[in-house]
């Protein structure tokens, strides 16, 4: 089956993972996780997203963020930036520090919440660093296991219940946890309302577009039923030429042209191109 595009969702958690490029360390010293911790306080101080549950590990970040209205990359690209910064700077290294972009899961239901906070507590016991979750220092285990506040990131609604299994729910291929109807939905209502949106805007472009022809119809006293007139239009090509140039230099596009005029993009290009 093709790939997905992921979906990016207001009011959704997203399981997000950080990997060193080619598994590459991320943290020599606690001064670098020390580091790490300083620039993502900082970094949600200029967003609107909150973090629930995070892991540390060695290699790779765990992180459980829930999306607000503004765009998690935005979050994402100020934590990994300035920390690559960082990190290049002080081991006199260049290039790149994380392993592409960063991974991210849609949680689509409240419930499998409790799975990512689990998977992501879990990874150093997984990989054998210590026997129970919340003996590890780097991670947020500690805060659900005894509601501790003490944290090296600000954590928002860590009150979660606590398990210690581990649900499989993952699907690696779309990028999401929990149902695949469910994420099917929600895929198919954001692509409604962005056609909704499109088509309100497209609706404005219009109307400005007509406001600005007349306008421009005016200067050379052509009526604008008579612009609109195919035979008028088609037998007209200098003044028809002017106008066009006129609409093109207000700032309109020439699928919006050729859109708004009901003509081909062709032949707006071709008169830009004479031009």
């Amino acid at each position: 089956m093709p790939r997905t595009a992921r979906i990016e969702k207001k009011g959704y958690y997203n399981h997000i993972i950080c990997r060193g490029q080619r598994k590459n360390p991320l943290f020599f010293s606690n001064n670098d996780i020390n580091e790490y911790y300083k620039i993502v306080n900082y970094s949600l101080t200029k967003t609107d997203s909150i973090i629930s549950a995070y892991c540390l590990m060695r290699n790779h970040v765990h992180l459980l963020v829930k999306r607000n209205k503004i765009p998690l990359y935005r979050l994402m690209h100020r934590i990994n930036t300035i920390y690559s910064l960082y990190f290049n700077r002080k081991y006199k290294l260049s290039g790149h520090v994380f392993q592409g972009r960063y991974k991210s899961f849609i949680v689509l239901e409240e419930k499998h919440l409790y799975t990512v906070v689990n998977y992501i507590h879990n990874n150093p016991v997984k990989a054998g660093l210590v026997k129970k979750c919340i003996k590890y220092r780097h991670s947020s285990a500690k805060a659900y296991q005894n509601g501790s506040s003490d944290m090296n990131i600000n954590l928002v609604n860590a009150n979660m219940t606590f398990y210690d299994d581990i649900e499989k729910m993952y699907n690696n291929q779309y990028e999401y946890i929990g149902n695949y109807d469910k994420f099917l939905k929600i895929e198919k209502r954001m692509k409604n309302r962005e056609n909704a949106k499109n088509a309100e805007k497209r609706v404005v472009r219009k109307q400005l577009f007509k406001n600005i022809l007349v306008g421009i119809l005016g200067k050379y006293d052509i009526d604008y039923d008579m612009f609109n007139n195919k035979k008028w239009f088609r037998n007209n090509i200098k003044i028809r030429k002017l106008i066009i140039i006129d609409i093109m230099n207000s700032g309109f596009s020439q699928s919006e042209i050729a859109r708004f005029l009901n003509c081909s993009k062709q032949l707006i290009s071709k008169i830009m191109k004479n031009n």
